[in-house]
């Protein structure tokens, strides 16, 4: 045989291997990933914008990802539908955002993993057991603000003495928040009133109750508060009654001021994660991401109506809307 013959013939074969390499690489399997959004508010369309893009950085971008998404308006009957839907898919990963759509989605997939952000309090939201180790198959990130910081900054524009928390029964994360508040009331020297809410039309008949009661107005991640914002926003700066909130899209629809998470970030958190199990990790062995970004906000316009000063040092750290 001769040299000529062999060399022809590993080149052959070097060609062959190269072919079928390329077409088992071009043959691999697409990762599915179902997407269920709480509402389509900025807050959970930024988050899922950040997810997408930390994923493709992680080496999972299309045509080897196909997502599959869905927006449950905020109506729970919507959000159980959507999750049924995707849970019948059985996707390779899924992704949430918000509370209580995870919440519902996590009710209908028990195996598959299930990645979560802009999720206030995953443990008492009864999302997992724990931030070190979820002991099911959820993991994610948390938008979790310390709530003595939010209060340290709202007290800096109004020293108010009466904080009324708008929240709806049920949603975890509005009850979570409430919660935290009126842990912390004490050392604040504050007065916390509950004010329930679970339609849009509540809103209306009970905020005018809060003048003379309330000097400040927190602003939970209620999807009822949120369908009820422009009435809250135009009572408070009328009524010279301080607004503030730990979601940051809220600031830009006329509420106050605001210590808030990035929402962006916490797409990118969750979507490290999501690289790490589609890498192999289990949901259970990856602990919960915290925000690393906090940022002030302040809309201008609602504190001006309002007759409130603020103080140089927060104008120069904030967004301002």
């Amino acid at each position: 045989m001769s040299k000529r013959f062999f060399g022809n013939q590993m080149v052959s074969i070097l060609l062959l291997l190269v072919t079928l390499s390329g077409s088992a690489y071009a043959q691999a399997p697409v990762k599915k990933i179902g997407v269920l959004l709480w509402t389509n508010d900025t807050r959970y369309e930024e988050s899922l914008k950040g997810f997408i893009e930390q994923l493709k950085e992680g080496g999972y971008a299309s045509p080897q990802v196909e997502f599959i998404v869905r927006r449950a308006a905020g109506k729970k009957v919507l959000a159980l539908q959507y999750s049924k839907e995707l849970a019948a898919l059985n996707l390779d990963l899924y992704y949430s955002a918000g509370t209580s759509g995870t919440g519902l989605l996590a009710r209908e997939i028990k195996e598959a993993p299930i990645v979560f952000a802009v999720v206030y309090d995953p443990v008492n939201g009864g999302l997992i057991q724990g931030l070190t180790s979820s002991k099911n198959n959820l993991t994610g990130a948390t938008n979790m603000v310390p709530t003595d910081k939010v209060l340290e900054l709202a007290l800096r524009i109004v020293p108010f003495k009466s904080v009324a928390v708008l929240y709806t029964p049920n949603e975890k994360n509005s009850e979570c928040q409430l919660k935290d508040l009126q842990l912390v009331q004490a050392a604040f020297g504050l007065s916390v009133i509950p004010v329930p809410v679970v339609n849009k039309t509540e809103i209306t008949k009970i905020i005018p109750f809060l003048r003379g009661m309330a000097q400040a107005i927190y602003v939970t991640g209620s999807s009822v508060v949120r369908k009820g914002l422009p009435d809250i926003v135009d009572f408070a700066n009328k009524n010279k009654i301080l607004t503030f909130s730990v979601l940051g899209d809220l600031m830009a629809e006329g509420v106050m001021v605001g210590l808030c998470g990035d929402d962006t970030e916490q797409g990118m958190l969750a979507g490290e994660t999501a690289v790490e199990i589609l890498k192999g990790a289990k949901p259970e062995d990856i602990p919960i991401k915290k925000a690393k970004t906090l940022l002030v906000l302040i809309n201008k316009k609602s504190l001006d109506t309002a007759g409130f000063s603020i103080p140089q040092d927060i104008i120069q750290k904030a967004k301002v809307f």
